[in-house]
């Protein structure tokens, strides 16, 4: 089953979620991935407008002191981080703590976009995914709350994120600004 869900629903619950220690994504990586950081308001733009089903919202992209910001149109920051790009995919780092890591993707294709605002939903897409092909030697740790420690230099990972976009909906940006 396809996520129906637009950019906006899906930043505000990761949003909530993630405020949520019940809540807290299954997985977590030890390291960024590496590669050229990526500015994204360069290969994005400094602002989408994307449209979901009868659902629009607004996306601004920054890039500081080498790190990218993602802003909703409530100005509510939905991305701090760095990124990188695998093929056609950009990898979004986002650093939660020493040697912890979240990590999604997000792939731009002519006028579609997927990923962006799906940080919480793609962990639990690569646990499930992780699970499945039983790649448990990818899994470094786990800790006390069953939050698997993943490693970043592994060549599934590649694949895994490539699964998790191809099974979400892609949103069609409407208005796009360089």
């Amino acid at each position: 089953m396809r996520l129906k869900n637009s950019i906006l629903t899906l930043s505000v619950l990761s949003f909530f979620l993630l405020s949520c220690e019940e809540f807290a994504p299954p997985i977590e990586f030890e390291k960024p991935v590496k590669g050229r950081l990526v500015n994204l308001s360069k290969k994005i733009g400094s602002k989408i407008v994307v449209k979901n089903g009868d659902q629009t919202a607004t996306a601004y992209f920054t890039f500081q002191n080498d790190t990218n910001y993602i802003v909703d149109q409530n100005k509510d920051t939905i991305f701090k981080g760095t990124a990188t790009k695998r093929n056609e995919l950009f990898l979004l780092n986002r650093y939660i703590g020493p040697n912890r890591v979240l990590i999604h993707a997000v792939r731009l294709k002519d006028s579609l976009i997927t990923g962006i605002g799906t940080e919480f939903f793609q962990t639990h897409m690569y646990k499930t995914f992780m699970d499945s092909l039983r790649l448990n030697h990818i899994v470094l740790s786990e800790d006390t709350n069953h939050v698997e420690t993943v490693s970043s230099d592994k060549r599934e990972n590649k694949e895994i994120f490539r699964m998790i976009i191809d099974n979400l909906p892609a949103d069609t940006i409407i208005e796009r600004e360089k």
